[in-house]
C-alpha cells in the first residue's frame, strides 16, 4: 500500500510459463479445455448479445448474521467455516448458479508460486451447484487442497444453458489508506465486468466493515439478496449508486 509508514518490499517481476501450468493443475486441469471451449463461448456470447443490462447492488455484511450462519454450520457438524465460505455459498444460492467460480490467489497453493512474485497469480476453480450451496461444502473442498474446486467437466449442451456465477474476495488485500490529515470515508471496487455472468465482489468499504458488490446480469439474480436468512440487512449508500 502506498502510504506513510508502509513497508517497502522488492518483488520478483520475472514470469515463468511453468507456473501457469502449475496454477492450472491446482484448479482441475481437466477443466482447462472446457473453460476455453465453444460451449462457454456461446453461453456468454448469447448473454452478451441478448441479455439484459447488468444491475449493480451494494450491501453491507451484517456481523450478527454472519455469526449466526457460522454457528449453524458448526451445529450441522462443520468444525469451521469462514465468512468467505458463507458469502460464496449465499451467492451461489441467490444467483441460482449451476456452477460457481471463485477467484483464488494461488500464492502458496500451487507449486512454485510464492509470495514474493510480482503480478497476478490467480485462477478460478469451479464448484458444481451440489458442492457450493452450503458453506461447509466449500470449506471441505478447500481444506482438501489442490486440485481446488469440485465439478466434473460439463457436456456441451449442459454448458450452453448453464448459469455461471463468479465470486471474488478483495477484503483480504485491504489495508487502511492512511494519509496525514485525512480520514478514509468510503472505498468501493473499480471493476470492469467483461464476461456477462453474475458476479459478487467482497470488499471493505471502511476498516473493520465488510460489504459486497453484486453484478446481477441474469433475471432473478438480485431477488434474494435481502433474504431473511442471508448475510445482508441494509444497502451500502444505495442512493449514491442509483441506476435509471
Amino acid at each position: 500500500m502506498l502510504q506513510s509508514g508502509a513497508d517497502v518490499k522488492a518483488l520478483d517481476p520475472r514470469r515463468d510459463p511453468k507456473k501457469e501450468d502449475s496454477m492450472h493443475r491446482a484448479c482441475s486441469a481437466e477443466l482447462r479445455p472446457w473453460r476455453n471451449g465453444l460451449g462457454i463461448l456461446m453461453n456468454v456470447g448469447a448473454e452478451k448479445l441478448c441479455g439484459r443490462r447488468t444491475r449493480m447492488k451494494w450491501y453491507k455484511v451484517d456481523p450478527e448474521r454472519i455469526r449466526a450462519a457460522k454457528q449453524k454450520a458448526v451445529d450441522g457438524g462443520a468444525e469451521f467455516v469462514s465468512t468467505n465460505d458463507i458469502l460464496a455459498a449465499f451467492w451461489s444460492r441467490a444467483s441460482n448458479a449451476n456452477a460457481l467460480s471463485m477467484a483464488m490467489n494461488l500464492r502458496g497453493r500451487a507449486d512454485g508460486v510464492v509470495d514474493d512474485l510480482a503480478g497476478m497469480y490467480s485462477k478460478n476453480p469451479f464448484w458444481a451447484d451440489d458442492g457450493s450451496l452450503k458453506p461447509a461444502d466449500i470449506r471441505r473442498s478447500l481444506e482438501a487442497g489442490a486440485p481446488f474446486g469440485c465439478m466434473p467437466v460439463p457436456g456441451f449442451f449442459e454448458t450452453l444453458f448453464m448459469r455461471i456465477a463468479l465470486t471474488t474476495n478483495w477484503s483480504s488485500f485491504f489495508e487502511e489508506l492512511r494519509i496525514d490529515g485525512c480520514e478514509q470515508v468510503l472505498h468501493v471496487p473499480v471493476f470492469s465486468m467483461i464476461a456477462p455472468i453474475d458476479a459478487s465482489i467482497i470488499f471493505r468499504p471502511r476498516p473493520r466493515e465488510l460489504a459486497v458488490l453484486y453484478l446481477c446480469k441474469r433475471p432473478g439474480s438480485e431477488d434474494k439478496l435481502l433474504a431473511d436468512d442471508g448475510p445482508h440487512k441494509e444497502p451500502l449508500l444505495e442512493a449514491m449508486f442509483e441506476q435509471h
